[in-house]
């Protein structure tokens, strides 16, 4: 990747924070300038992609030439008119796991808003990844979709074992999946984009095709992230 300088966008923060409609205290501000810091100095993000062919069989979609099957109909629709994708995996760093385990034993409230510093952090990080691809892609004359996760829709999360052995992401990026499925460092991402010979326009994925949409607080207040396929 390019080099680049990761960020972290304070709106963003408030809202993980519940700070909607209303504005933050002083303290709270304070809070985050002292928690992005911290983050900032100790991610090492690091990422990887591999592009695969899709063969769609009978049984389903698979990455060709592996034993890889894209379960679900949320991520064969995604992928419907493109014949090939890639697949990206980004991790801000192991520092920033043992960062965030070490202030949740001594801070908790503290920890509560680094967690949300580094979420946008690993956030503004894919976004970057994403535009440098897509410009790669169009230089080709293709075009991509947008990022699409395990857990979104009826596409599990129990790909993610496959998903980091296929990318080889241990080795390559220190990103490993847990016995309980989940991604060390967390503060990971894995996605799909597909590659089309047409434009692709954007859509909103909507409440249905996420993984948090039975717990989500932004459901509760009657609002939603907004986020575009």
């Amino acid at each position: 990747m390019e080099k680049t300088e990761l960020a972290i966008d304070r709106m963003e923060v408030l809202r993980y924070l519940g700070y909607r409609g209303h504005p933050a205290s002083g303290d709270v501000m304070v809070e985050i300038e002292r928690a992005a810091r911290e983050i900032l100095q100790k991610a090492t993000p690091r990422y990887i992609c591999r592009t695969f062919d899709l063969e769609r069989k009978a049984e389903g979609l698979w990455l060709a030439g592996t034993q890889f099957q894209l379960e679900g109909s949320a991520i064969a629709e995604h992928l419907a008119s493109c014949d090939q994708c890639v697949l990206l995996a980004a991790t801000l760093g192991y520092e920033i796991e043992v960062l965030l385990s070490r202030t949740q034993v001594a801070h908790m409230t503290r920890a509560i808003v680094m967690d949300c510093c580094a979420s946008s952090a690993i956030e503004f990080f894919c976004d970057r990844i994403e535009t440098l691809e897509r410009k790669r892609q169009e230089d080709k004359g293709h075009y991509l979709t947008g990022r699409f996760s395990p857990g979104y829709g009826d596409f599990p999360l129990s790909v993610q074992r496959k998903f980091c052995d296929i990318l080889d992401t241990q080795r390559k990026i220190g990103l490993y999946v847990s016995q309980s499925g989940l991604l060390i460092p967390r503060k990971s991402v894995t996605a799909i984009l597909g590659i089309s010979g047409c434009r692709q326009s954007g859509k909103k994925r909507g409440c249905a095709a996420c993984s948090r949409a039975a717990t989500c607080q932004y459901r509760k207040d009657g609002i939603h992230c907004g986020e575009e396929a």
